[in-house]
């Protein structure tokens, strides 16, 4: 099934706002950052404490190994994601803060549950799945199919209206080709149903060709 970017950027930032007014920290995190760092779900996922923090404090980027190309790919963290990390890091766990934020080997976003050995792991990309949903009908976003690519696609969607650089967000994403990019977030439909509105106003007496 197709996955839906979030749109509307008024949307996004009524879902931050209601997933840290809820107290539902790591929710807020993981949504924020993931849309920003724009990485796959399972290299998101993945992340520990130690990716986002060094002795002395938040990194300026930091660097994986993707999981789907093995290639590496530096990550830099913006300032709002800088600001949102380090209130989630900070903030007691009794409030919605990292309940183990001075351990670097913890995942960055922690599941309730534990491994069978009794250590801390990552929330599942079924439960991913679940937080993005729920949090974009909450806003009112029903019709689109939100999950775990919503927040690549979001990112991706984004920039290209910025810019219309379809290059720079082909090699963000790491794509093989810029029609694949083209076709992961929708713009080529996208592209399909502005022609198909502006066809209509001029059939309507609307608009000249």
């Amino acid at each position: 099934m197709r996955t839906d970017p979030i749109r509307d950027a008024a949307k996004i930032q009524e879902i931050k706002t209601n997933l840290r007014e809820d107290g539902r920290l790591r929710d807020w995190v993981v949504f924020s950052c993931g849309i920003s760092w724009a990485l796959r779900v399972g290299d998101l996922l993945s992340l520990t404490v130690g990716d986002v923090m060094n002795g002395v404090g938040l990194r300026e980027s930091f660097v994986i190994r993707q999981q789907k190309t093995g290639q590496t790919v530096r990550v830099d963290i913006t300032n709002s994601c800088r600001d949102t990390l380090a209130f989630y890091l900070t903030e007691r766990p009794s409030l919605g803060g990292h309940p183990m934020a001075n351990d670097h080997s913890a995942p960055l976003f922690p599941s309730r549950k534990r491994n069978a050995g009794g250590s801390p792991r990552p929330i599942t990309r079924q439960q991913l799945a679940r937080i993005i949903r729920d949090a974009c009908h909450e806003v009112g976003l029903m019709d689109g199919n939100y999950s775990t690519h919503t927040l690549r696609k979001t990112w991706g969607y984004h920039a290209y209206k910025l810019e219309k650089d379809i290059g720079g967000v082909q090699h963000k994403l790491g794509h093989q080709s810029q029609a694949a990019t083209l076709k992961y977030l929708g713009l080529d439909e996208d592209h399909v149903r502005d022609l198909s509105e502006q066809v209509d106003a001029v059939l309507n007496g609307e608009g000249v060709v």
